[in-house]
């Protein structure tokens, strides 16, 4: 990108960063950018449907444990961009439309912990994890959902209901990116 590039420079040339660390600085911009531009994106979706807070929420929620967890990743960053700008629609046209049942989200929930417990942590083809990494990220996907866990009984109980929907949904879309992740890495294993 042209416009990190030129920063960059200008970081240089004005004694801010050193010259061999040019790529670090570029490709830390880099991210930078992109995380903004995600998070503008769930603003602005989030305008669209009248739910600015819920799908900034959700993304938190999410983005607690999805690190950890792994699950399906997309080939390329733009198609990671369509799915995730997909999935935030469909959560929040899903909030919109699913009561605020307690019974319904503690099945959701159920069914969601359980795909969580039980595979996690999802790895992908582009991050494989060793045997140690794999005991790490399950135990932090676990302690993340405990935390997340008890976010929700927190916010339904002490009058924040609205809230327990984004946990139990970022629980939820989390616990498909782990079935998508684990049917990918099975069709790549018979590929080889």
């Amino acid at each position: 990108m042209k416009v990190i590039n030129n920063f960059t420079e200008f970081l240089i040339k004005n004694n801010i960063i050193e010259e061999k660390r040019r790529e670090i600085y570029a490709y830390g911009l880099n991210q930078l950018i992109v995380y903004l531009y995600n998070f503008l994106t769930v603003i602005i979706v989030g305008w669209i449907f009248g739910m600015v807070w819920q799908s900034i929420a959700f993304t938190v929620f999410y983005m607690m444990i999805r690190p950890y967890a792994g699950g399906y990743h997309a080939r390329t960053p733009k198609m990671c961009y369509v799915f995730s700008l997909m999935m935030i629609i469909a959560v929040l046209f899903l909030i919109k439309i699913i009561p605020l049942n307690g019974l319904l989200y503690l099945l959701i929930y159920a069914v969601s912990s359980i795909v969580i417990f039980k595979l996690s942590p999802v790895e992908d083809e582009n991050k494989p994890l060793d045997n140690i990494e794999r005991v790490v990220f399950r135990k932090r996907a676990i302690k993340s959902h405990i935390i997340l866990s008890l976010c929700c009984l927190i916010f339904w109980f002490v009058g924040l209901k609205e809230l327990s929907p984004c946990v139990v949904l970022a629980l939820f879309v989390l616990s498909i990116m782990l079935v998508l992740g684990e049917i990918k890495n099975r069709r790549l294993k018979r590929e080889v």
